[in-house]
């Protein structure tokens, strides 16, 4: 079994299009309206003052993901280069980045430097 996470493959960093903000938001239920610097929530006709904000959403939230596959390139902002990959369902993940240029790294087991080996890792523990 997999999910699907969406990362950026662009220097600059992760960010949607105008056209896949709305339709995160109308996949979400959400009423926005456009601002100088994003969108703000509608809720019974009035302005909250919540921003609606693509951050706010983990990157394997099935809605992020249908609309970047929908959208292809038109999701990508001006700094993004949006990718939807696959990974195994049951690894623990994390998205890292240089520059907004992001990968998923799986997190590893590992022991304390300094224990009861010694430079042999396969050595059998001293008692």
């Amino acid at each position: 079994m997999f999910r699907k996470v969406v990362i950026n493959r662009k220097y600059g960093g992760f960010g949607l299009s105008n056209e896949a903000m709305e339709l995160l938001a109308e996949k979400k239920g959400i009423s926005i309206t456009a601002k100088k610097y994003g969108y703000e929530i509608i809720k019974d006709g009035k302005e909250t003052g919540e921003i609606f904000y693509e951050r706010n959403f983990k990157r394997d939230d099935p809605d992020l993901v249908s609309v970047v596959e929908f959208l292809g390139e038109r999701a990508n902002d001006c700094y993004s280069l949006l990718e939807v990959i696959e990974i195994p369902k049951d690894v623990i993940w994390y998205i890292s980045d240089y520059d907004g240029m992001e990968r998923i790294e799986e997190q590893h087991r590992s022991r304390p430097e300094e224990g009861p080996y010694d430079e042999n890792p396969n050595q059998e523990p001293k008692a």
